[in-house]
This record gives C-alpha cells, structure tokens and sequence, in this order.
C-alpha cells in the first residue's frame, strides 16, 4: 500500500472505529441507566 493512499484512509478508518465505539459506549452506558431504573421501580413495586 502507498503512503498516499494509507494517508488518506486511515483517518477515514480511525473516524469510524473511534464513532463506533463511542456510539457502542454511550449504547451500553443508556441501556444500563434504563435497567436501574427498571430495577429500581421494580423493587418499589415489590416492597
């Protein structure tokens, strides 16, 4: 592979590897929020 080619691509590739994880990260950090919630009430409910 030339230079010119992997300079122009990689920032592509690292862009989306960087938004995928960040998207995967706040996806996990949303879902986990809504669990506790869910739990929470939950447990109010019970008790």
């Amino acid at each position: 592979m030339s230079l010119k080619i992997f300079k122009m691509v990689f920032p592509i590739v690292l862009g989306a590897t960087g938004g995928y994880l960040y998207y995967f990260y706040v996806g996990c950090s949303t879902m986990a929020a809504q669990l506790r919630v869910i739990h929470t009430q939950a447990q109010h409910t019970v008790w």
